[in-house]
């Protein structure tokens, strides 16, 4: 089983370094981590970018369009896992 965590991000830099190191130190940890920029406003997009810079399983999308549902549906569209576990940043 392939799983598949999305994050769906809405000016969460101070929180979203600490939600993606967590999910990837879980003792069974995604195949894939998505990280949904969602139209932010801060330097969520800039951080979550480099922090996939890093991690290869790590995957950054900018949703440009604005709210939890249209981020999420793009998670799902680009999800290759079999699993998909949102989550949110805080």
């Amino acid at each position: 089983m392939t799983i598949t965590a999305v994050v769906c991000a809405f000016n969460e830099a101070q929180h979203l370094p600490a939600c993606i190191f967590s999910l990837l130190a879980q003792t069974r940890p995604p195949d894939e981590l998505i990280i949904i920029n969602n139209a932010s406003t801060d330097d969520t997009g800039e951080l979550a970018r480099a922090i996939a810079r890093g991690v290869p399983r790590v995957r950054v999308i900018d949703e440009p369009a604005k709210g939890l549902v249209v981020a999420r549906e793009t998670a799902r569209r680009a999800a290759r896992g079999k699993v998909l576990a949102y989550v949110d940043a805080d």
